[in-house]
């Protein structure tokens, strides 16, 4: 069993950061709680209308047929996960986080990744553009699409 939840979060805090800053290093912090949690709504909450979510290297082509499921992530990882914060800054409206997951899948996959996170926020503190960085084979073979 993997313990799931949000390690060395206090890789995300540094002196000397902008209200804006800490306010948007704060959401992201809650987001990636939330998603050790597999509480996906909570990033989707936060998305400022119209926001962009891209995970690049993921096409509708590689999913195939599980792309088509809206609830193809919080039924695989339904389990919660374990992220762990390597590094993070915050400047002006973006944050950027370097990170390494786990997870076991609701088919008993053991899922293993790393990647990075940039959010770009508007000055409502909502998230416009949500890119994410990562290897999207292995997030293919956890969702069984390879």
């Amino acid at each position: 069993m993997i313990e799931t939840g949000l390690f060395h979060p206090e890789r995300l805090e540094a002196a000397g950061r902008s209200a804006a800053e800490e306010r948007n290093m704060k959401l992201v912090r809650q987001i990636f709680e939330h998603l050790g949690r597999s509480e996906f709504s909570f990033l989707y909450a936060n998305l400022a209308e119209p926001g962009v979510v891209d995970v690049i290297g993921l096409t509708p082509a590689k999913m195939g047929e599980a792309g088509r499921n809206p609830n193809l992530i919080p039924e695989t990882f339904d389990r919660g996960m374990r992220f762990e914060v390597e590094r993070a800054f915050a400047e002006g409206n973006m944050v950027c986080v370097q990170w390494s997951d786990q997870a076991e899948t609701s088919k008993g996959f053991q899922y293993q990744n790393r990647g990075l996170s940039l959010f770009e926020f508007n000055d409502a503190g909502k998230i416009t553009h949500y890119f994410e960085y990562l290897d999207p084979d292995k997030f293919l073979e956890a969702i069984g699409a390879k």
